[in-house]
């Protein structure tokens, strides 16, 4: 048996359990495979939300499966084979996949063009985000950025040019694991930013 999740790696993704748990924050990829020889006629992934498998709730009949995670929650899968006449009967361990509840947080501060690497990028904090739109937008309402994907952000820059320094504004609407839904506002400062020149910096007049 072959059980492989698919790595994320987003640094503003919080995860949930250990290293060795399927699932954490969804959505979560996971991929099981089995391996069988000729003589096994009856082959199926069985998935339970019972450790002791009471009540079977999905049957499928391949041996390699890709499942996405979406829901929070606990399920349980394992391996069936049999032979044709079922005297040879075989189920493999159990693998427990856990999905985390959602979580969203905003950041109010960053410091763009001050220095490079270190909070330098407007990210928010998130687990088991499902459906994710943001926007950001500056004092006068014209919409500096908008994206849909919680692992992206903002780099403060406006048509490739840094955006001075003071208050802007987020709206965001997104759908958690849970089935939570989170409508948030707020405002996002920048502080200590650094002047390279003129020519490389957005002025008020860039937004009218």
């Amino acid at each position: 048996m072959v059980v492989q999740e698919e790595k994320k790696g987003h640094d503003n993704e919080k995860k949930s359990g250990s290293e060795s748990t399927l699932g954490g924050s969804a959505p979560a990829h996971i991929t099981f495979t089995a391996y069988c020889t000729d003589a096994v006629m009856h082959k199926e992934w069985q998935m339970s939300y019972y450790r002791e498998f009471n009540d079977i709730t999905l049957r499928i009949n391949q041996e390699e499966i890709d499942q996405v995670f979406e829901d929070a929650g606990t399920t349980y899968w394992r391996f069936f084979a049999a032979n044709a006449d079922g005297t040879c009967e075989y189920l493999s361990d159990i693998y427990t996949v856990n999905i985390g509840e959602s979580e969203l947080v905003c950041p109010n501060v960053f410091t763009p063009g001050t220095s490079e690497g270190v909070n330098d990028v407007w990210k928010v904090s998130y687990r088991s985000i499902i459906d994710f739109h943001c926007w950001i937008f500056n004092r006068w309402g014209n919409k500096i950025i908008e994206f849909t994907d919680p692992s992206g952000g903002w780099d403060g820059t406006y048509k490739g040019k840094l955006v001075p320094a003071g208050v802007y504004y987020y709206v965001i609407e997104a759908r958690g694991s849970d089935d939570k839904k989170y409508k948030l506002k707020g405002d996002i400062n920048i502080i200590r930013y650094k002047r390279i020149n003129d020519g490389g910096n957005v002025t008020p007049s860039d937004f009218e």
